[in-house]
């Protein structure tokens, strides 16, 4: 009698440390979306990850009228994914196991808060909103105020000025989101420029 008591302690000591172990690898990206926005006509709003350069749809769903939605899954991969929509609300984040990240989504775009956000994501959005404004005439062309040739590339190049220093100052202690991101801020820079001048 004594040994299947035993016996139970330590079955039951395995599923705890089962459980534990699973929560620990899961991660946890939520969103808020403020009154005045809809994302799409479905309200839907999806987690996408990144393959090969493209989204890929992960999973989805339609967000409740508070504009609060969460996913709970275990990453594939530790790196980039995209929140939001498919058109004109979406942002990156970077997921790996355990994490929890927080994004709030107004008409002016993407936005981290809370406390619990990771290094990654801090990096990732202090970027964001350093290149806001030239992203936004560059991409959200409808959100943007209406500028010029001349006004864009003057934007541009007062952001390339300050690039090389953010990207110095990048030292999360994961070196492959330091490189990736590094990379990522030169990538995103020339798809500005491109992009602006393939617009009509």
């Amino acid at each position: 009698m004594k040994g299947l008591n035993v016996l139970r302690w330590i079955v039951l000591g395995a599923l705890l440390c089962l459980l534990g172990e699973a929560f620990a690898q899961q991660a946890t990206v939520e969103c808020r979306i403020a009154d005045e926005i809809r994302l799409n006509r479905e309200n839907e709003i999806k987690l996408y990850r990144v393959e090969h350069g493209k989204m890929v749809e992960k999973a989805g769903g339609k967000y409740t009228g508070d504009g609060y939605f969460a996913f709970c899954f275990v990453p594939e991969y530790e790196g980039f994914y995209v929140v939001g929509e498919e058109q004109n609300y979406c942002y990156p984040v970077w997921v790996k196991a355990g994490d929890k990240v927080t994004v709030w989504i107004d008409r002016k775009g993407g936005h981290l808060y809370g406390k619990k956000n990771s290094k990654e994501n801090r990096v990732l959005y202090e970027w964001q909103e350093l290149s806001r404004e030239v992203s936004d005439m560059s991409t959200r062309r409808f959100m943007a105020r209406q500028g010029t040739y001349e006004d864009f590339f003057r934007k541009l190049g007062e952001l390339e000025k300050v690039t090389d220093r953010f990207k110095s100052e990048i030292r999360t202690g994961n070196t492959v989101f330091d490189e990736l991101m590094k990379k990522s801020v030169d990538y995103e820079m020339d798809y500005y420029a491109l992009n602006y001048l393939l617009t009509p």
